[in-house]
């Protein structure tokens, strides 16, 4: 394996289990995928630096890059999260 596909694989790893954190505990929609995406990105520039022991140079093209890949899988996680959620409303919450 290549050490592209092992930071692929990282990546992935990370924004699935940021994901289905921040779904699992915040209610709203956005707010999880935007907090997910968030934490994402910090996490894996945290594991970039301590596994070359410096900043990435390119840390914006980076972090742009990992921004994507990281709300696109909190925007699939997510959606199960929001089929639920609407199917069990309270009757209270119901319009």
């Amino acid at each position: 394996m290549s050490e592209g596909t092992v930071g692929l694989i990282i990546l992935t790893a990370i924004a699935l289990g940021s994901a289905l954190v921040w779904h699992w505990l915040v209610v709203f929609y956005r707010t999880a995928v935007i907090g997910a995406t968030i934490t994402t990105v910090i996490l894996f520039q945290v594991a970039a630096y301590f596994h070359l022991g410096y900043l990435d140079p390119f840390l914006l093209v980076a972090i742009v890059t990992s921004s994507i890949v990281a709300a696109v899988i909190a925007l699939l996680v997510g959606v199960p999260f929001r089929a639920w959620r609407k199917s069990h409303v309270p009757a209270s919450k119901a319009l």
